[in-house]
């Protein structure tokens, strides 16, 4: 498989970048091979974030002071 001249030098660039970290590009490339897709909701996880906020009462503020104060 061939690759296309702009992908050829995105790796380049990338190589470039971290050879001046002292870094070894193909070893961020295993990582790439054996990480799984991650969402930014994954990352997050706003979900059990949201659910964590437990107001007392009905009053409205309560629910701003909570969101504010986390």
């Amino acid at each position: 498989m061939e690759f296309p001249p702009d992908v050829i030098d995105r790796l380049h660039k990338l190589d470039e970048k971290y050879q001046a970290m002292g870094q070894n590009l193909p070893n961020y490339l295993d990582g790439l091979l054996l990480s799984n897709y991650l969402t930014y909701w994954d990352y997050t996880h706003i979900d059990k974030l949201l659910t964590l906020q437990n107001p007392k009462t009905d009053f409205p503020d309560e629910l701003i002071f909570i969101i504010i104060t986390r």
